[in-house]
């Protein structure tokens, strides 16, 4: 039997050629190319979505990380999971490695490069502000490329990317109603169904 690759990446030169990789990506996305400020926040395209559920927030939160966490890597293991740890990539992100800069009880955040391209994902969990009874689940992310001016190609990436986490987040929550008893399992499954069909489409 095939030994399953641990997610989590515990080599240390390994590790040190990913944090000089990803040094060289940032510095590189992060250089100013254009006079215009517009023009250098036209290099960014971003996506919010939020989310309220009515139940408990703690179990909300470990129900949806580990929901999050699966969907970073089939493999992935909420016990694997660090801030500033690198991560072996799916081939959902075309199995390029990530990183978790970022993670406590109340968010999750996520980066990798790919195609000259910086991606940021980001899941916050709070208490509903006006509603104490409601849980906020919160999705930002963020796509900066080179050009403001971009190839067919570069938008797509950008474009379909977005409504593909987009779906992905839709189809979370889904999944966490159902696990949480909100909704009936075989309404939430045709749903999903419905949405993993028309995210294959896209491109």
């Amino acid at each position: 039997m095939k030994e399953i690759k641990s997610v989590l990446i515990t080599n240390k030169q390994e590790i040190q050629e990913l944090e000089q990789e990803f040094l060289n990506q940032e510095e590189k996305i992060s250089k100013k190319i254009y006079v215009s400020m517009s023009e250098e926040r036209a290099r960014t395209i971003k996506l919010f979505i939020n989310a309220k559920i009515k139940f408990d927030l703690e179990k909300v939160r470990e129900t949806f990380f580990n929901l999050i966490v699966k969907d970073l890597h089939p493999n992935l293991q909420m016990t694997e999971i660090q801030e500033n740890g690198f991560y072996r990539g799916s081939g959902r992100i075309n199995k390029v490695a990530f990183k978790i800069t970022k993670f406590n009880e109340e968010e999750i955040t996520v980066m990798w490069y790919n195609a000259d391209q910086k991606f940021i994902k980001r899941i916050k969990i709070n208490q509903a502000i006006f509603n104490k009874k409601k849980t906020k689940i919160s999705y930002t992310g963020f796509v900066t490329g080179m050009n403001s001016i971009e190839t067919y190609f570069e938008k797509r990436i950008k474009t379909v990317y977005l409504k593909r986490e987009k779906i992905a987040f839709k189809i979370n929550i889904l999944r966490l109603k159902q696990q949480l008893g909100l909704i009936e399992s075989k309404k939430a499954e045709k749903k999903i169904q419905l949405m993993l069909n028309f995210a294959k489409e896209l491109f």
